[in-house]
């Protein structure tokens, strides 16, 4: 238990992934018994810097493809150098909601940008950071997108056939990846769903 982790949620817009972050956390917290940390973040940051990067992807400021993964990427060189490397240093387990993996499903497969220069940029801006655990919330976005009960962003409210491409593109990296990216069937009640993540888990970084 003395070993840090890092474990990421990905998925479609409105595939629970915030709340089953959050849900995993509270599981894991109680699981090692409260004696390491387990803390909970999210991509774009939620800091000032994190929140400026939001809010030119929502108000389609930049409208380059190109412009619009360096962005992601700047917020994730901030948020690796800030937070995510110190607490790893110290021994958490650290829960992110979205990290490296979105680029490749939005930027990559959604933008049609070449997947080997959105993993240079990943590169670049996690160092080589590779989550330990990557929990993939399998549901198909017009089913996803339907849960959303607020008034959809501009990213939310892109095109369908955006959505379903970057909905491929997870399908592909679960099948690139097996030994870090799990699959989860996200269309069952959300206790069936959690359990199965916790699970999922403690089987994969606790043996």
């Amino acid at each position: 238990m003395d070993t840090s982790k890092l474990i990421t949620f990905e998925g479609c817009e409105g595939a629970g992934k915030t709340t089953l972050a959050i849900d995993l956390g509270k599981r894991l917290l109680r699981h090692l018994n409260f004696e390491k940390p387990v803390l909970l973040t999210a991509e774009p940051c939620l800091n000032n810097f994190g929140l400026g990067v939001r809010d030119k992807l929502l108000s389609k400021s930049a409208n380059s493809k190109r412009a619009e993964l360096l962005l992601f990427a700047a917020d994730r060189a901030e948020h690796c150098h800030n937070f995510i490397y110190p607490r790893l240093d110290e021994g958490a387990w650290v829960i992110c909601d979205r990290f490296i993996d979105s680029s490749y499903a939005n930027q990559g497969y959604g933008l049609g940008l070449p997947l080997r220069m959105v993993e240079a940029v990943n590169n670049i801006a996690t160092g080589g950071l590779i989550p330990d655990l990557t929990i993939f919330l399998d549901i198909n976005p017009r089913e996803s997108l339907r849960r959303i009960d607020r008034p959809l962003d501009s990213i939310e409210n892109s095109d369908i056939e955006f959505h379903e491409r970057v909905y491929t593109g997870y399908k592909a990296l679960c099948e690139l990846y097996p030994k870090r990216i799990v699959a989860i069937d996200a269309n069952r009640p959300f206790d069936t769903v959690a359990d199965e993540i916790f699970k999922t888990t403690i089987d994969r970084l606790l043996p």
